[in-house]
């Protein structure tokens, strides 16, 4: 029997979680659970940072105060590049302040972190399945996903998450941009 409670209609949830880490310790809370169930834990889906991070560890990067995030978190991007002078430098903004907040808690770059023997994070057995459908095929369970989530309200639901506090890596889901846009009828 299959037993799908976890982590369904996740993505109102992940838009209340302000870090990966955060969100890392959700996960594994989950996997956890299941483990003491003495039942497999099936992952499905996920970026290719959540799955690696998973089955290979995490770098040890440091919390940051709250103190540094906010006042980092006014910062324009002009100010972060020019105080991220150590260490490479992140492409997006988002990244380019956490590197910063790194920097301003232990006086190292990000990069110094990242180059550290990962942290295992669980100690499991993980099996890969990878499913590569027909791209025709493909195409059409996306438009009909597309017409099923229209349906459903998605556009309300995005309107919902421009309303709330939401930022972060909910704000990249896919398909979030381009509702946004039509929302503010940037496009039909």
């Amino acid at each position: 029997k299959l037993n799908l409670r976890h982590l369904i209609s996740f993505f109102l949830l992940f838009s209340f979680i302000s870090s990966f880490r955060k969100l890392h310790k959700f996960i594994l809370s989950k996997i956890e659970e299941i483990f003491n169930e003495n039942k497999v834990p099936i992952i499905v889906g996920g970026t290719g940072l959540y799955l690696s991070v998973l089955m290979n560890g995490i770098s040890p990067i440091p919390d940051v105060s709250a103190e540094i995030r906010e006042k980092v978190r006014q910062m324009s991007q002009k100010e972060v590049l020019d105080r991220l002078k150590k260490g490479k430098v992140p492409r997006d903004i988002q990244r380019q302040k956490r590197a910063l907040e790194i920097l301003l808690e232990t006086g190292k770059p990000i990069d110094y972190f990242q180059n550290l023997p990962k942290k295992k994070v669980i100690e499991a057995d993980f099996k890969t399945i990878v499913l590569l459908p027909k791209r025709e095929k493909l195409y059409a369970c996306i438009e009909n996903r597309l017409i099923q989530m229209l349906k459903k309200n998605i556009v309300e639901e995005v309107q919902n998450l421009l309303n709330s506090s939401a930022t972060g890596g909910v704000m990249k889901a896919i398909g979030v941009k381009e509702i946004t846009d039509f929302i503010a009828k940037k496009c039909d």
